[in-house]
């Protein structure tokens, strides 16, 4: 039987999920040697790869099945803030109060 970490809803193994495994693994051995100093360490741009290539495959890992979570909930808080910002109770942002004029 193969680990749920890296196999999919299915059983199937998941390529994506190996990989992500594989990177988060890299990542925290960089992490960690950098932070006692054990190398040369990794710049500012060479840390921003790394995170872009880990968010990346969590994405790929998480795939549409996540989304179909997350889209309505986006598309309410959206709606919320579209009711809010039509709504007249809140101060017009091209209206000064204290003069009473239009700025």
């Amino acid at each position: 039987m193969r680990a749920r970490l890296i196999s999919d809803e299915q059983g199937k193994l998941s390529s994506a999920r190996v990989l992500l495994w594989l990177a988060l693994a890299v990542s925290l051995l960089i992490v960690i040697l950098d932070a006692f100093g054990i190398g040369r360490g990794l710049s500012q741009p060479g840390y921003s790869l790394l995170g872009s290539i880990d968010m990346a495959l969590v994405a790929w890992a998480a795939g549409p099945r996540a989304f179909q979570y997350f889209a309505p909930q986006i598309g309410q808080v959206a709606s919320a803030l579209g009711r809010a910002r039509s709504d007249r109770r809140w101060p017009n942002r091209f209206h000064d109060d204290e003069r009473g004029e239009e700025a």
